[in-house]
């Protein structure tokens, strides 16, 4: 009998026996969501192995607010290549075509989609000179993708070139709030210490020039019926009409008269003009009483009932500014006023045919009654005058309108205004634009 002695190790340890696990469900599913992700992985890099377009730059991460510029090269028979991009996020994709530069093609992706930190997806096409795609780099659903970090300091450029300038921060300012525009945050700051520093001038003194335009028109011009106008002789100051002779005139200084016809059509017509004196006091950097004094030049001759023109200029009003006071550069402004002030609108060279010549009284009546001999079907044959006709508007008004104050320094500028004007108690609409220059302190 043959027996088998151990190996002392052998026989003293004894043989271990090593339990069999099994892989829980959650193990599973994270080395199935690894296998997905590096099969992505691996599949875009062989999309990207595959292509025949190069693009730089190669690091694919830039800081934001910063533009990418990207130059691709392809095989010569590329002619065209489009880049698609967007903001990862966002659903549309933005295309931009590539512009040939030697023997590659550039273009650039615009900061808009790197103002915020997150990630930029890129593809491009190439295609022939039939417009067939020849080559692609990426796709929509497998894209180069390029970080964008707010803490980076990275700058893409074109090779051998500066990068492009960074994009300002985007400040957004409430719906409708006063004095605030989308501007960068610098640029913000730099206007908020110059409203600062800047004193705000609660006096302004000026001199302006102003013209009238009103409005005039009718039928029976000149007649003795019609009040609206006054008229005389072209050239002169002699009023129209002149007195009848005896034998005509029922009384002593009895006017003559036109015959029935003669009108205006209604248009706007040149008027006085003005020469002013302003004074404006700030009441705050948006609100300001003012006056403005002055002389008129141009008003008609005086009319039969001895009237004479009033030059004299006197208005009073408020102001609201859509811009402080204080601000420099253009500061709109609205108005509300009043005052006194006579406007005449006039209209030269007005024919009218004459009855006043007439030879007696029953001729003269006729005449400016289209009666009998006179009947506009037989087609009498008068005298003709012709004369400057006036409208007297005034001589008082109520007025709205606004204007700008143009700063040239940091307390003179030029004023342009415009006054709307409703004209009492002849009533009329004038509207009076105004330049002038003004003075703070």
């Amino acid at each position: 009998m043959v027996s088998v002695r151990r190996a002392p190790e052998l026989a003293s340890a004894p043989c271990p026996r090593v339990p069999i696990q099994r892989p829980g469900r959650c193990c599973g599913a994270a080395l199935l969501a690894l296998w997905l992700a590096a099969g992505a992985a691996q599949a875009q890099e062989s999309a990207e192995r595959a292509a025949a377009i190069t693009c730089t730059p190669e690091v694919r991460e830039l800081q934001t607010r910063r533009p990418l510029p990207l130059e691709c090269h392809a095989d010569a028979e590329v002619v065209r290549m489009t880049l698609r991009y967007r903001e990862r996020g966002t659903a549309d994709w933005a295309t931009l075509e590539l512009a040939r530069h030697g023997d590659g093609f550039r273009g650039q992706v615009p900061c808009e989609v790197s103002m915020n930190a997150g990630a930029i997806d890129v593809f491009v096409v190439a295609t022939d000179g039939q417009g067939d795609p020849v080559d692609t780099l990426g796709s929509k659903n497998h894209p180069l993708s390029f970080r964008v970090d707010a803490r980076s300091a990275l700058a893409p450029a074109y090779p051998g070139e500066e990068p492009p300038a960074r994009c300002a921060e985007r400040v957004e300012c409430p719906p409708d709030f006063p004095g605030c525009e989308d501007a960068d945050a610098g640029e913000l700051a730099a206007r908020a210490k110059a409203a600062r520093q800047r004193p705000l001038l609660t006096h302004w003194l000026g001199l302006h020039v102003a013209g009238d335009i009103g409005f005039m028109g009718g039928s029976n011009v000149c007649a003795s019926a019609n009040h609206d106008f006054d008229c005389f002789d072209a050239g002169t100051s002699t009023p129209y009409p002149a007195p009848l002779p005896p034998g005509v005139a029922a009384e002593v200084g009895e006017l003559g008269d036109v015959y029935p016809g003669t009108g205006i059509a209604t248009g706007a017509a040149l008027g006085t003009w003005r020469l002013l004196v302003s004074f404006d006091q700030a009441l705050s950097e948006r609100v300001s009483l003012g006056a403005r004094l002055g002389y008129a030049f141009g008003g008609g001759p005086p009319t039969q009932e001895g009237k004479s023109f009033l030059p004299v200029h006197v208005e009073a009003r408020v102001s609201y500014w859509l811009r402080s006071l204080a601000a420099s550069g253009v500061r709109p402004y609205l108005h509300l006023g009043g005052g006194i002030a006579q406007v005449d609108v006039e209209k030269s060279n007005v024919t009218v045919r004459d009855c006043s010549e007439e030879p007696t009284r029953e001729a003269f009546l006729d005449c400016i009654n289209a009666l009998g001999a006179y009947d506009p079907a037989n087609n009498p044959e008068l005298p003709q005058k012709t004369l400057d006709v006036y409208r007297k508007l005034g001589n008082a008004f109520v007025t709205t309108g606004g204007g700008a104050l143009i700063g040239l320094g940091d307390n003179t500028g030029l004023l342009l205004h415009l006054n709307a004007m409703l004209m009492l108690p002849t009533v009329g609409v004038v509207l009076e634009p105004s330049l002038g220059i003004v003075y703070g302190f």
